[in-house]
């Protein structure tokens, strides 16, 4: 659409803006918007009635189709999570984590996974790295205090619960953890 702007002391400037789209060499260049949000949708919609396999499947070609969507790795993730396939789930958040090295909802579901099987020293593994980064998530707080809770460490535990209480002051987990704790 074309601007006119003028005044008595100025010349008329005409401005012509110019609708531009993605650049022809960005992550999603040559990925239809409207098809990658309706396959999604499929996919998740196998995913809401627990067709676990077709999920996957479904999500692993979106990601093929739009590599640089690792976030899809999370629904791949839970999906082999629902279907008992530990060891797949482990995989996927790995896989994200390799992409993503700063995911730390990956971090907290592998951390998560680590508790399941009581290896203590790998949950708190996941987690340490993220709450060494500038500003760490409250979950993330949250998950390594329960760790500290498990390895006896009361103290590092309330303080990590008072850390995830500060990142999110609505959120009433670390609350709740707070108190039992001070009992």
């Amino acid at each position: 659409s074309d601007v006119c702007s003028s005044d008595l002391n100025n010349p008329m400037l005409l401005f012509r803006l110019q609708k531009r789209g993605p650049r022809p060499d960005g992550p999603l260049a040559n990925v239809s918007a409207k098809a990658l949000q309706n396959d999604l949708a499929a996919a998740d919609r196998l995913f809401d009635r627990e067709r676990w396999d077709q999920a996957i499947t479904a999500y692993q070609e979106l990601l093929r189709q739009s590599p640089s969507l690792t976030a899809i790795q999370l629904q791949i993730a839970a999906a082999y999570r629902n279907k008992q396939d530990v060891a797949a789930a482990e995989g996927a958040y790995k896989a994200l984590l390799a992409n993503e090295p700063s995911n730390e909802r990956a971090r907290v579901e592998l951390a998560a996974l680590a508790l399941e099987r009581s290896d203590i020293s790998a949950a708190e593994g996941f987690l340490a790295a993220a709450v060494e980064s500038e500003a760490p998530g409250r979950e993330v707080l949250f998950e390594l205090g329960e760790v500290k809770v498990r390895q006896g460490d009361l103290e590092q535990a309330r303080r990590l619960f008072e850390q995830s209480a500060e990142a999110d002051p609505g959120w009433g987990r670390p609350l709740y953890r707070l108190g039992t704790l001070a009992m």
